[in-house]
């Protein structure tokens, strides 16, 4: 009896893939066919490459293609100085397209665009390989394209493009052409500009919402890419690579138009042009991070004048609040609040107020500035979230500025002497024990932190041996401020403190500390958001209790 397979047989069912021939490649859409462009011979074979000409004038949306900005700021940034010395006639900008996103030796580079400025003209060539044997040619044209270029421009380069590259030149034993360049990538500058204002930092992204520059409906998304060169590779039909062409020359042409809309950006970061507050702000961190202090506390000024979001709104005015106490310009501060202040600005209000009572120690003048903050939120038509942030913060001082104006029974305001610029507030506590509670006014720093251990050494030896720190009134405190606080704890315990002045071997003594226990003759109270930072990242908050009712911290004595 014949078997299913036999019956199937002899009407012409035939079983497995062995007998049906491949597809063989369409060889009417060759690549020459769909793009313009020619095969170019070189010592290592041939490539095709597809050739485009950009007037020096052409804009890329709202962005000149070619850089009308110095590179100053950004190869400070960069922290490369070739970049701001290279004519723009010396960079290359290129991107690449993969038969994979993982990197490694199995991914190579099909498609590589790449740009530069010639004979003013944006030139940009894409090199493009119909088989993988034809790669070294690919390589060897490219880097014939690179032998006039010093420096790279990418977008995720260093991560992706660049290394990938290498990788292939190494396989083949060509050298890499860009080795020594100096190289620019966008996109760490991008997320440092827009993290917190767009949803997303990809190239395409940015030239719909920065450059104003929409791409055509020839767009293909990059994750077909690769896809769309396996099938090529298959069945020889190059129709599909119109749209790959253009989506890396657009790659290209975008990246030349963010490079001059942000060399202008960091040039001149106050131009009118910039008009959304957190790119003011992000400006404002760049310029802060590159220790150009004054341009960066304008400019978080100017991003709070222009309004920002509820998230980014406390964070910035935190980041302003300690760069201005970094900066020490205070003539020019002042001059600066006082500006914004007519402006109604509620910011320098608080600044003013803080500036009377810490540096001044004009206690009614910087009451004088709290009652006009509150009178100005009162008739302002701040967001709610920002009516509450500056209030609670002007009730908090108003009521520490009239107690202190009041001196308050059972406590004295004692200056520091030998030219000292602390005042500290000295009061008894009664619990278990006798507890003496230190409270300095304004920041502890460099240039003060002696006289808070040398009052509580005094108070020692007078014989005080349990010690409350109250911080309520310290709105920042720099590392010679902690080592204060650790030189008071040693000595409490019968231990000789480190010298100060030994800087290092004093910061190593603390680290010894971690481990020695929670201190029970000093302890600390309502330390400010900023201070407690700073304990915190310095272990401060493993051996030194901290409290936030003065009655629980002096029974906890």
């Amino acid at each position: 009896m014949p078997s299913l397979a036999d019956k199937l047989k002899s009407l012409g069912v035939k079983v497995g893939t062995r007998e049906i021939p491949a597809p063989q490649p369409d060889k009417r859409f060759p690549i020459d066919s769909v793009i313009t462009g020619a095969f170019a011979s070189n010592s290592l074979g041939e490539t095709f490459i597809h050739e485009e000409h950009f007037a020096a004038d052409y804009h890329h949306g709202l962005a000149p293609i070619k850089l009308q900005a110095s590179l100053n700021m950004m190869s400070a940034w960069a922290a490369d100085a070739r970049l701001r010395d290279l004519p723009i006639e010396s960079f290359a900008f290129l991107d690449t397209e993969t038969s994979g996103l993982s990197g490694g030796t199995g991914t190579y580079a099909f498609l590589v665009g790449v740009g530069k400025f010639i004979n003013e003209e944006f030139v940009l060539q894409q090199f493009f390989m119909r088989d993988p044997s034809e790669e070294s040619a690919l390589l060897e044209g490219l880097g014939e394209f690179l032998a006039s270029a010093k420096a790279l421009v990418t977008f995720n380069g260093k991560a992706f493009d660049a290394p990938l590259l290498v990788t292939r030149y190494t396989l083949h034993n060509i050298p890499v052409p860009f080795r020594n360049f100096a190289h620019l990538d966008l996109l760490p500058l991008a997320r440092r500009l827009w993290r917190d204002r767009l949803e997303s930092r990809a190239l395409k992204y940015l030239e719909e919402n920065i450059l104003l520059a929409p791409r055509t409906v020839e767009e293909v998304p990059s994750y077909e890419i690769p896809y769309i060169y396996f099938d090529y590779l298959r069945d020889g039909d190059a129709r599909p690579f119109k749209g790959v062409f253009y989506h890396n020359a657009m790659d290209v042409v975008a990246m030349a138009a963010l490079l001059s809309h942000t060399a202008k950006m960091l040039e001149d970061p106050f131009h009118e042009g910039i008009e959304h507050g957190l790119d003011v702000i992000a400006l404002a961190k760049l310029y802060e991070d590159l220790g150009q202090w004054d341009t960066a506390a304008r400019l978080f000024e100017r991003g709070l004048e222009k309004g920002i979001s509820e998230e980014n709104f406390p964070e910035t005015v935190r980041r302003l609040s300690v760069l201005q106490k970094r900066r020490g310009d205070f003539d020019e501060a002042l001059r600066l609040w006082e500006e914004a202040a007519d402006k109604g600005h509620i910011y320098a209000f608080i600044e003013l107020a803080k500036y009377y009572e810490h540096k001044k120690r004009d206690v009614e003048s910087a009451l004088k500035w709290t009652k006009s903050a509150q009178q100005q939120i009162e008739k302002s038509d701040l967001p709610t979230y920002m009516r509450k942030h500056w209030m609670d913060e002007l009730n908090h001082r108003l009521q520490r500025l009239e107690t202190r104006l009041g001196k308050q029974n059972g406590s004295s305001i004692i200056r520091a002497t030998n030219g000292g610029t602390m005042e500290i507030t000295i009061s008894k506590q009664k619990g278990r024990v006798p507890v003496t509670v230190l409270q300095p006014h304004g920041d502890v720093d460099a240039s003060n932190y002696a006289e808070l251990l040398n009052k509580a050494r005094e108070l020692f030896n007078g014989g005080a041996k349990d010690f409350l720190v109250d911080l309520s009134d310290v709105p920042f405190m720099s590392s010679a401020g902690l080592v204060a606080l650790h030189s008071i704890s040693m000595f409490l315990r019968g231990e000789q403190p480190v010298d100060p002045q030994t800087g290092w071997a004093a910061l190593k003594s603390i680290d010894r500390s971690r481990g020695s226990g929670i201190q029970t003759h000093i302890k600390l109270l309502n330390p400010q958001e900023m201070v407690n930072e700073t304990l915190d990242k310095a272990g401060f908050t493993q051996f030194f209790e901290v409290y936030t009712d003065l009655k629980k911290a002096v029974a906890s004595f």
